[in-house]
């Protein structure tokens, strides 16, 4: 079974005031093609778009071209409304990019909501695997410098 753990891969939660982004590792020989198929998060730090009470979060990876890869993430979340309550399975499809060659283990992820347009989309990367086995686990990060704080 693949293992995702994830850092906060988007919409950071960890404020840090003094401190500077850590410098992901380079895998240079990073592949693609290996890290496809679906991988099941493991742990994670709190991020807004999903609760504590979230379960099975989870996104497979499919082929669109030898730098983009298909991203459908989803997850099993508990509903209360007029009609009862439940579990609700939700999910989102995007893509993720490879930005630059020499560094194939930072990705830009992202999801079209409708109103984003492409030419708008920050073009930085935001999906950064720290390490993986292509099989069992991959440990995944985002952080962003603000100058005086860094979020992660």
């Amino acid at each position: 079974m693949k293992t995702a753990i994830l850092f906060s891969a988007a919409n950071a939660q960890l404020i840090s005031f003094g401190k500077s982004c850590y410098s992901p590792p380079l895998i240079a020989d990073f592949d693609l093609d290996r890290y496809y198929g679906k991988w099941w998060e493991n742990a994670r730090t709190p991020v807004s778009f999903s609760g504590d009470d979230d379960k099975c979060g989870g996104a497979e990876y499919g082929p669109v071209d030898a730098s983009t890869i298909t991203v459908n993430n989803s997850h099993i979340i508990p509903y209360s409304d007029n009609s009862g309550s439940g579990l609700e399975l939700q999910s989102i499809l995007g893509n993720a990019k490879i930005l630059d060659a020499n560094f194939p283990n930072k990705l830009l992820v992202y999801f079209d909501y409708g109103y984003q347009l492409i030419e708008s989309r920050d073009e930085r990367a935001n999906y950064w695997i720290m390490d993986t086995n292509y099989d069992e686990y991959s440990i995944v990060m985002n952080c962003e410098d603000f100058g005086s704080f860094s979020l992660e």
